[in-house]
């Protein structure tokens, strides 16, 4: 898991976490999704 900032709101610096997977494990990201996962989830064409 990585961590990204976010636009901070208030004057507080927000931590978001990275989700990242594979084109070939594309639907583990959707399960994320559909769970509401905190933070993004990203599918990485590039990889693998």
């Amino acid at each position: 898991m990585y961590f990204i900032g976010a636009p901070p709101r208030g004057g507080e610096e927000v931590r978001l976490a990275l989700h990242r997977t594979d084109l070939a494990h594309s639907a583990d990201a959707h399960a994320l999704v559909e769970r509401g996962v905190v933070g993004k989830v990203v599918i990485d064409a590039s990889a693998g």
